[in-house]
């Protein structure tokens, strides 16, 4: 009925550390709070007297109880057993709203029948005793970035609608959703177990510690009780901005001089795995295709200069015999994951009698500069000279026949249709143009330039919000640092080929500590069996219908581990598209796609990176 009581619990300053128990137990427990009510808020302060007052804030349908009726029927009651010892860390995580003990299932909300009434006001904590639930529902934020796709043609709104909470807008974008406990757009713990409570990530986290990390594990995510990651998915309607990230040392540089732009000191390097047919910008072009490019496109040679082109050509010229084979990309086909892939051969040796690094070297030598000054002539030029010649080339375009345009050309028009008039259409002859197909995963490290333009897509990458802007794009722009700090770099896009380390389990493994991905596909009725992580991590289920179960393990190495040796069976929680879990550490799961379903089974889970057989054997 919307009605809100406040209750407050006083405890002696000798309390017992939340560090190391976990809020539930160590407070919750104590406070006068009928199972039925929905928590909102909880917070503390220490009295004059070194008393510390924890005080509640909830909703509740039914009456709190009287707390000094509670006190007088304990005092003219029978006398009552001692309360019974404090609750392990496993117990105190009480139980999520999907979770069914296998053995006996029971109401998630139902508070444990007592024998004899307990002293004081104080409800028990419930627990699911042998069986600690280890998988936890969240709720994430959703973006709504203006890029993004709108209404239910949005994967992202259509995931979102799994919240009952959660009212799509036919007419709004929903760009983004974010898991993770980045402070812009912070995960909530869903626990309805003994109440209906919300909980930050970063809190949770940091109040059950035992929970994060295995105790059996060498490794270690580091000292922050944050995730080191940020996970998401992005429906892209429009292109995002032309755009890099920065490295540790940079945001830590840009974060103290500008804090209202660049929000956190971390660094951002990320990966996209494409769900659906996923256009972007990324990386230069090799030098040869950006001067034929140059040269098919006389606008955008009068906005960067003869002088730029020049070096441009000669830079070309010294590097030709030591380049490696990747197709120009005007007149080609449009790039790929496979062309970018099968491009890594580098040039034979005996070519040149020299060894791959030093032919690098060489040639960043003669591009980096050239390229370094093409980029920054485009950016830094005069809007009105950019606007005339995107004129020109627009009309340029529109009267040449479709057979005799270039996919760059078609590019371009595009960009030039959502940014009319923006510096950043030219990028299209200066940066690689790749299609990803589903499953297909592209690696941006720092200081690369890059931009996603049509499609869905899983992201994840180091936790940080930081993005350094020059284009196709209304917002702030720091044209001068993107100049100064991009890598100049023109060796293919990196790409990530997934290594199957369970039937039907795919990994993603990045070359930076902070992350990698699996991805679960199943056929309807399939089953595939995800590997446990030492750390925290984040599954969230894009399509399909299932279940998952937690296993009991044995301490053994998981990568050779078969269903049948897996144990029996634990708690079941049900899966949906748009269903959000956290995974505590060591967490065994067997995922299950219904065999009912229409469509397969599609789930991606997001970790700190670590080696299977390292961390467990």
């Amino acid at each position: 009925d919307g009605s809100a009581g406040r209750v407050r619990a006083l405890a002696p300053c000798a309390v017992r550390d939340p560090m190391g128990e976990g809020l539930l137990g160590s407070r919750l427990a104590q406070l006068d709070i009928p199972t039925s009510a929905a928590l909102v808020s909880l917070s503390t302060s220490m009295l004059e007297d070194g008393t510390q007052q924890w005080t509640a804030v909830f909703h509740s349908h039914v009456p709190p109880p009287s707390t000094q009726a509670s006190q007088s029927a304990a005092s003219n009651g029978p006398s009552l057993p001692p309360q019974p010892p404090p609750l392990t860390n496993e117990q105190l995580v009480g139980c999520s709203s999907t979770a069914v003990s296998a053995s006996a299932p029971a109401p998630a909300s139902a508070a444990p029948a007592l024998e004899s009434p307990v002293p004081g006001p104080f409800p028990l904590l419930p627990f699911n005793s042998g069986s600690p639930n280890r998988l936890f529902p969240l709720r994430c934020q959703v973006m709504r970035y203006a890029w993004g796709k709108r209404g239910d043609e949005s994967l992202v709104g259509q995931l979102a609608m799994h919240d009952p909470e959660f009212e799509l807008d036919a007419n709004s974008p929903y760009a983004e959703l974010w898991m993770g406990t980045h402070p812009t757009g912070p995960s909530m713990v869903l626990l309805e177990s003994p109440w209906r409570i919300i909980t930050p990530l970063q809190d949770w986290l940091k109040l059950n510690p035992a929970l994060c990390t295995s105790t059996k594990s060498k490794m270690s995510a580091g000292s922050s009780p944050g995730l080191p990651f940020l996970f998401k998915v992005l429906s892209v309607r429009t292109a995002l901005s032309i755009q890099a990230h920065p490295d540790k040392s940079l945001a830590v540089q840009l974060h103290a001089e500008k804090p209202s732009y660049y929000k956190d000191d971390n660094h951002k390097p990320e990966m996209a795995i494409a769900v659906t047919h996923f256009e972007a910008l990324c990386s230069f072009q090799k030098i040869n295709s950006v001067l034929e490019n140059c040269r098919a496109c006389p606008e955008l040679v009068v906005v960067i200069g003869e002088e730029a082109v020049g070096l441009l050509a000669a830079a070309a010229e010294t590097v030709a015999p030591i380049t490696p084979a990747w197709p120009a990309q005007r007149w080609g086909r449009r790039g790929s994951c496979s062309a970018a892939l099968g491009s890594k051969t580098p040039s034979p040796r005996s070519m040149h009698g020299k060894g791959d690094e030093e032919l690098r070297v060489e040639r960043s030598a003669s591009v980096v500069p050239a390229l370094r000054s093409v980029f920054t002539q485009l950016m830094t030029a005069e809007p009105a000279l950019v606007e005339v010649q995107l004129d020109s080339l627009m009309r340029r375009i529109a009267t040449t026949a479709p057979m005799l345009l270039a996919p760059v050309d078609e590019l371009a028009a595009r960009l030039h249709e959502q940014y009319p008039h923006d510096v950043g259409v030219f990028c299209a002859y200066l940066l690689n143009y790749l299609v990803l197909e589903p499953g297909e995963a592209l690696f941006l490290a720092a200081n690369e330039p890059h931009a996603y333009i049509f499609g869905d897509c899983v992201e994840c990458m180091a936790c940080s919000d930081n993005v350094i802007r020059a284009g196709l794009t209304p917002k702030f722009k720091d044209v001068e640092v993107l100049c100064a700090t991009l890598t100049y770099d023109d060796s293919p896009p990196q790409m990530i080929p997934p290594v199957q380390v369970a039937p039907f389990v795919g990994r993603y493994v990045t070359p930076v500590p902070e992350f990698l991905v699996d991805r679960v596909e199943l056929a309807a009725g399939g089953t595939a069996t995800l590997p446990p992580s030492p750390f925290v991590s984040i599954m969230v289920v894009l399509a399909g219908f299932g279940c998952v179960v937690e296993v009991p393990g044995k301490e053994r190495s998981p990568a050779r581990a078969d269903d049948e040796e897996l144990g029996a069976e634990g708690l079941t929680h049900e899966l949906a598209a748009g269903a959000i879990f956290m995974l505590c550490a060591d967490a065994r799961l067997l995922v299950r796609s219904s065999s009912r379903s229409e469509v397969g089974l599609l789930l991606f889970r997001a970790t700190a990176k670590y080696d299977l057989e390292e961390a467990y054997v």
